[in-house]
């Protein structure tokens, strides 16, 4: 079968099993860094590791991606060719065979704002709503789309939370409407909210009812339509500007949520829960070392087992084993004289000697 045809069934499946926008990302990678390279001629069994192997290096020599980006785009195209193996088109996935780029460029800085940081920025804006916006990032640690897409009939001010439902990431629905989705992880979830942020929650909520024609189901920033991501990136520049803090990506403020938490003792179960990771490992990933002390158990538990419950023997049993050791290591190395090797093998049986007695005398 002609690889460009079998790439268009294989995409017009994808629209199924996944969300819009994950379906626009691959047809844009696919379109962008795979379509373009192979003939339109050329048949699904002429991929082959090499040309694998030389696609793979074009791409990192001409397109000027990232490793990380180009890796992604790799994953695309190893689905693609699972697809193939799916239905009978080939026998086994020649990626298999080819190595994927190793990414050697430092690892990017989480850049993120102190809570003293936030409390410059949010000082900042005289705009209510938008005060309201950015503390609701800050102390929630939603993302911009579950943000975007919160309506009033999702904050619920008798139980202080608020229902994480949907989201919205700039799609149109057939007529133009508005269209949401699913949170990213595909469930829902309920956040409680402090007294800061209920407060300042439920006096534009007052407000908010006051305008002629208000209904509950409207949304809480933008009424009828969401806020626009650029304008919210306007919003947070000018306020970074004029407070003077450093200016961080929206996304940021969900990081910060992270160290807040992490500062102020929180289990990284629930804060992983209260992000909406799908799961743990997740948020380990990305904020275990918001958590210094988190290994600080272990050590303390080796320390315990290594010092304090030991015994006598057992002390002067590993350090006789450290002294044997260092000898064995010194005979192996150096080229030392029959006379000398055998002064030091004596030495070193006598020490070894010494070692099993003091083991027998700690297992009576």
């Amino acid at each position: 079968m002609l690889y460009n045809e079998l790439l268009d069934e294989f995409l017009s499946f994808k629209i199924l099993e996944v969300k819009n926008s994950t379906y626009k990302t691959y047809k844009k990678r696919l379109s962008l860094h795979v379509i373009p390279y192979f003939k339109k001629e050329e048949h699904i069994e002429d991929l082959t590791p090499k040309r694998l192997m030389q696609w793979q290096l074009d791409v990192v020599e001409k397109s000027g991606l990232k490793i990380s980006h180009i890796n992604d785009i790799r994953s695309n195209f190893y689905n693609f060719i699972e697809y193939a193996i799916t239905i009978g088109k080939l026998d086994r996935n020649p990626f298999d065979r080819v190595k994927r780029i190793k990414d050697g460029s430092p690892i990017e800085e989480m850049v993120f704002y102190t809570y003293d940081e936030f409390c410059l920025f949010i000082s900042s804006i005289d705009d209510k709503m938008y005060r309201v916006f950015f503390l609701l990032l800050y102390f929630t640690g939603i993302r911009l789309g579950e943000a975007r897409a919160l309506a009033w009939d999702s904050v619920n001010f008798k139980t202080r939370k608020i229902h994480i439902a949907r989201s919205y990431t700039d799609e149109k629905g057939k007529n133009g409407e508005v269209k949401f989705t699913s949170p990213k992880n595909g469930r829902d979830r309920w956040i409680d909210i402090d007294s800061l942020l209920y407060d300042e929650l439920l006096s534009l909520y007052y407000e908010s009812k006051r305008i002629a024609g208000f209904k509950e189901n409207e949304l809480v920033f933008g009424r009828h339509k969401p806020l626009a991501s650029s304008t919210i990136g306007r919003r947070k520049k000018k306020y970074a500007v004029e407070s003077g803090v450093k200016e961080i990506k929206v996304h940021g403020f969900r990081h910060s949520n992270a160290s807040l938490l992490a500062n102020l003792g929180v289990p990284i179960e629930l804060v992983s829960k209260r992000l909406g990771h799908k799961n743990i490992e997740i948020t380990y990933k990305r904020y275990i070392h918001f958590y210094p002390s988190a290994q600080l158990p272990i050590v303390n538990k080796i320390d315990q087992l290594t010092q304090g419950g030991l015994t006598s023997f057992n002390r002067m049993n590993y350090i006789l084993f450290q002294i044997i050791d260092n000898i064995k290591t010194e005979i192996e190395l150096y080229n030392y004289s029959f006379d000398e090797k055998k002064y030091y093998e004596d030495i070193y049986s006598y020490i070894n000697k010494l070692r099993i007695e003091i083991n027998n005398i700690n297992r009576v």
